[in-house]
């Protein structure tokens, strides 16, 4: 049996860490998402459940979602979409930021060429920004 970097206990720990997982996506599932019904109005543009708390563990059909469950959903949609715009912003900054450095080692990761930033950043040209690698 193969261990993690040789450590049984780390391996039983991934094990019943994994199955932990498995069984609580079995549970939070529950079934296919699409099914044989007719076709929503608004065709295939909603989604047949939606997550009705924070978390996103609890699912509800959307042909079973009451107001205040329908106004929830859209709230937390809303919620996810301002997050994701923030982090694809937050993206867009760091590669205008690290993409000359990456572009002229595109082998390396993001840890490495962030680190590479950071150490130029530290010996910087006083402007608040490293200088770009081989420049």
């Amino acid at each position: 049996m193969e261990t993690l970097q040789g450590d049984p206990a780390a391996t039983q720990e991934a094990r019943v860490g994994t199955k932990l997982i498995h069984d609580r996506c079995m549970r939070m599932f529950r079934g296919p998402i699409t099914d044989d019904r007719q076709s929503s109005f608004f065709g295939d543009k909603l989604r047949s459940r939606y997550a009705i708390d924070l978390d996103g563990h609890v699912f509800k059909d959307t042909e079973t979602l009451m107001r205040l469950e329908w106004k929830r959903a859209i709230a937390i949609r809303e919620n996810q979409l301002r997050g994701d715009s923030a982090v694809l912003a937050a993206m867009h900054e760091a590669d205008r930021a690290l993409g000359p450095i990456w572009d002229r080692h595109p082998n390396k990761t993001y840890g490495e060429i962030e680190a590479m930033y950071l150490a130029q950043y530290r010996n910087g040209n006083g402007n608040g920004h490293a200088a770009v690698v081989g420049a």
